[in-house]
């Protein structure tokens, strides 16, 4: 949870159990945190915590601008913004809050006596900047053990869509907030994935001709064909069927390949609209994705696979058979689809 109130500091005591906790914090960053910044920064704020608490000190509050200083030295890359607007406060206490179930189920199988809290008091004026640290207070009760735990999750996971972007060759395809497809770029869009069509019935034709052409050695000529078939399918398989499905399906994953280096999951998500009184409709590549209700950590969309044929489901990335979560692409909701584990 976050403690955002402007108070002076708490006593500086630390609880019980205070050094367990801030070990145990360490740990679970370090198998939950993705490659956002905002994971990368409380990364940051929980080795100060663990090195206070070893000391014997409640973590002090650190400012914006020193955090966004280690930030740097850490990924060895200089950083010339205004901390403030650098270091999202909104972005680090969201990524913290949506996984604060997992979290607390981590906790109470780990058997931690002591609450670590995130604190955050906001800045105002020259000089006067945000700062933040992670507090240990001792617990309102003791944490029941997992097994006995009487509350359970209902499965139900809300998603978020955020804009994600494509490989270099296609990044005109990705502006943030989509594009129309009658426009110009929609337009470039449709002749692109022509030309791939032409391009794939080419290849095929071509690998025809080598391996069924009269006097060729059948052995070479059946091997340079089977190669060509097989770049053909490819081709198709993983750069034309993408496109060409989104017009049924209206929602498509993506293969890794047409993705930038720094992204990971991304979806064509087709929306109809009318443009006045022609039918049309708006497409994006977006992200959607959720904070596992059971571990905390990303839920992202994925292939259903054999299990759930013909769907696309959610799929958490500590457990990708276990936490699985249907998708309305509407209502950006979903819930499980296999039985929860006990103590969630």
């Amino acid at each position: 949870m976050l403690d955002d109130q402007n108070r002076p500091e708490a006593a500086q005591t630390l609880p019980a159990g205070s050094l367990q906790a801030a070990q145990w914090l360490r740990g679970w960053l370090a198998r939950n945190a993705d490659n956002s910044k905002a994971a990368r920064l409380l990364e940051l704020l929980a080795q100060r915590a663990l090195a206070a608490a070893e000391r014997g000190d409640q973590p002090a509050l650190i400012d914006v601008g020193t955090l966004a200083r280690e930030y740097s030295l850490e990924v060895e890359q200089a950083n010339e913004h205004d901390p403030g607007k650098w270091v999202r406060s909104a972005r680090m206490a969201e990524w913290w809050d949506s996984r604060e179930s997992g979290r607390a189920a981590d906790a109470r199988h780990a058997g931690i006596t002591a609450q670590v809290t995130l604190s955050r008091r906001t800045g105002g004026g020259k000089g006067n900047q945000t700062v933040w640290g992670f507090r240990f207070e001792p617990l309102a009760r003791a944490l029941p053990a997992a097994d006995d735990a009487e509350l359970r999750h209902d499965g139900a996971i809300h998603y978020t869509a955020e804009p994600a972007r494509l490989a270099l060759p296609l990044r005109w395809l990705s502006p943030p907030g989509g594009f129309p497809l009658l426009s110009r770029r929609g337009l470039a869009l449709f002749l692109m994935v022509l030309s791939n069509v032409i391009l794939d019935l080419g290849i095929v034709w071509l690998a025809l001709v080598v391996m069924l052409s009269p006097g060729a050695d059948s052995s070479a000529g059946i091997a340079i064909g089977g190669f060509m078939l097989a770049v053909a399918w490819s081709c198709w398989r993983f750069g034309t069927r993408p496109w060409l499905r989104l017009p049924s399906d209206r929602l498509v994953i993506l293969p890794m390949g047409q993705l930038a280096f720094t992204q990971d999951f991304a979806q064509l998500h087709l929306v109809r609209r009318r443009q006045g009184a022609t039918p049309s409709g708006w497409l994006s590549v977006v992200r959607h994705w959720a904070p596992c209700p059971v571990c905390g950590s990303d839920v992202d969309l994925q292939d259903g696979g054999t299990a759930f044929p013909d769907r696309i489901v959610g799929r958490c990335a500590a457990a990708p058979h276990e936490h699985v979560f249907s998708f309305d692409p509407v209502l950006l909701r979903g819930s499980a689809l296999l039985p929860l584990p006990r103590g969630t």
